[in-house]
């Protein structure tokens, strides 16, 4: 086992969190057991909580903001609209899909600030709700069902979701011709760096204005708007127990007249929204949400880079999913296999706890065996996290696997009031093979869930992401081309993987994703999904 000098060691951070009921196992080896809890989602898949662990509101989960920020004062107004940087309003019709709207929303905004892409890009509503399973929590499908920000980020840091438009557009027509193959549902542009649950005013204006949007979400009740249905407020919002809408915040105005609302609310002052009702209403379907907007929140903010060759991971967010916690800490492990010579740069792992504020150590081990994810260790990063989320830790020096070679990623969480809190599937939608995710109170002795019949803990929600030490083999985009690029309906498909092909730099998962979207366009044998406007990057004819 050699290691590669590579970037600095780097905490970053994406956010899930979900809600849970009561159950105990216990541990091969050892006396005490792990309080394991489900996560419950409300009836229209909107929100959530976790049972018996009562979540603070208190305290400014505020992180440290970047240094070019940090000196800044905020702005009293913030309207980016007029830089020419912000992607189109789009059309919901008459779907709940509008958490993922918002979602993919934040992720263009956010491409656009980083220059990766411009303001033409547009994200497919369609590949990251199907890749998302967010019906299963409503018993309707998944274009029916609410859904919220945790199903957006679970397929998105699976590296599933993120397909450009073009290859899978959203038809208000009807969601029943919205089907998506598995190949395209695994196209990914770009890997998931973060997403992270904001809760104060600062930290959401800090992250509008460094990465371009945030996502948040309220109840959207009949009859607040004003008359041009450009301000909203609704004086009785406090006495609404659910939320049932997710938007996009691109910007604010403290001095917004509180009498420009049609009920006026106490204070001046609003956010600058960008809805998913269509472009075509008075303010080109951006509007304002009083700050006085009382249940307005569940602010969160997404952050991408540039993709990696492999992710690594078990869960697949069904839908059921359960936290374990212990007094003290809880370990969790996942056991992957290298599928080639690979450098291994980053790991990453979702956090759910009762404050959202805790300890870490990650630990990346080798040589580990068929029964026990403990081996020779290679690395060991601690830190704390502020903030329920998902989290990725960059190494300070790159480790290189062979192919075959086993390694596992192992995490301990402590210092959540006093407890550790590790979040997994359920087993009764997400089973875990044997010798692919381990817990254990300690450390030293662990359990293997997938063998454990009787444990309730599935897959738990620990990442490994690598790039090849080869370069990529363009062999098998070559002959799916010879094999489908004639085909009538495949003519966008076709263009993208001869770009590819003729792309001296380009990475393997550009040539996968060619690959996928070519395979997938000739099962489908669709041409009418073929659209020729113009998108991101990746879409410019050659």
């Amino acid at each position: 086992m050699r290691r590669m000098k590579g970037a600095a060691g780097l905490l970053t951070a994406l956010l899930l969190a979900f809600q849970l009921s009561a159950q105990t196992f216990a541990l091969a080896s050892e006396d005490n057991g792990i309080k394991v809890v489900p996560v419950n989602f409300t009836h229209n898949g909107y929100s959530y909580e976790i049972e018996g662990v009562t979540k603070s509101t208190d305290g400014d989960y505020q992180i440290k903001p970047p240094a070019r920020l940090a000196a800044q004062k905020l702005p009293s107004t913030y309207d980016p609209r007029s830089s020419g940087e912000i992607t189109t309003v789009k059309d919901q019709a008459s779907t709940g899909a509008c958490w993922a709207f918002s979602a993919l929303a934040c992720a263009e905004q956010d491409l656009i600030k980083k220059g990766l892409e411009n303001p033409s890009a547009e994200f497919s509503v369609p590949a990251l709700v199907l890749s998302s399973n967010s019906g299963t929590t409503t018993g309707k499908d998944d274009f029916s069902s609410g859904g919220n920000w945790l199903f957006a980020a679970s397929a998105l840091a699976n590296g599933q979701g993120l397909c450009y438009e073009d290859y899978e557009p959203f038809l208000e027509s009807g969601t029943e011709n919205m089907i998506v193959s598995e190949n395209k549902k695994s196209v990914s542009e770009y890997r998931l760096n973060y997403v992270m649950e904001l809760s104060s005013t600062t930290q959401v204006k800090r992250k509008i204005m460094e990465l371009g949007a945030v996502s948040a979400s309220y109840f959207a009740g009949n009859g607040y708007m004003n008359h041009n249905n450009t301000a909203y407020y609704d004086p009785d919002a406090s006495k609404n127990t659910i939320i049932n809408h997710s938007v996009t915040v691109v910007g604010w105005d403290d001095n917004y007249s509180k009498d420009n609302f049609r009920y006026k609310p106490a204070n001046n002052g609003a956010w600058l929204v960008k809805g998913s009702w269509g472009a075509d209403q008075d303010n080109d379907g951006f509007y304002w949400v009083s700050y006085d907007e009382a249940e307005f929140g569940q602010f969160c903010c997404y952050d991408f880079e540039e993709s990696c060759d492999n992710t690594y991971h078990y869960s697949k967010m069904t839908g059921y999913v359960v936290n374990a916690s212990n007094d003290g800490s809880v370990y969790g492990a996942n056991v992957f296999t290298a599928k080639a010579d690979e450098k291994l740069d980053k790991a990453g792992f979702m956090y759910v706890g009762k404050t959202g504020s805790a300890d870490y150590t990650l630990s990346v081990y080798t040589d580990v065996s068929d029964s026990d994810p403990i081996g020779v260790l290679e690395t060991q990063i601690s830190g704390s996290v502020s903030a329920n989320g998902f989290y990725t830790v960059d190494f300070p020096e790159d480790i290189l696997l062979e192919e075959g070679e086993k390694y596992s990623i192992s995490v301990k969480f402590s210092g959540d009031s006093g407890r550790g809190y590790l979040l997994a599937e359920s087993d009764r939608t997400s089973k875990a093979q044997s010798g692919q995710s381990y817990v254990s109170l300690n450390g030293k002795y662990w359990s293997d869930v997938g063998a454990d019949k009787t444990d309730s803990i599935g897959s738990l929600f620990i990442y490994a992401y690598t790039d090849d030490t080869a370069k990529p083999d363009k062999s098998s985009l070559e002959s799916t081309l010879g094999k489908y690029g004639t085909l009538a309906g495949c003519e966008r498909e076709a263009n993208n993987a001869r770009m590819v092909l003729a792309d001296e730099n380009a990475s393997k998962n550009d040539i996968s994703n060619a690959q996928k979207l070519l395979i997938s366009a000739a099962e489908e044998q669709d041409e009418a999904l073929v659209i020729t406007k113009p998108s991101g990057k990746a879409l410019q004819s050659v």
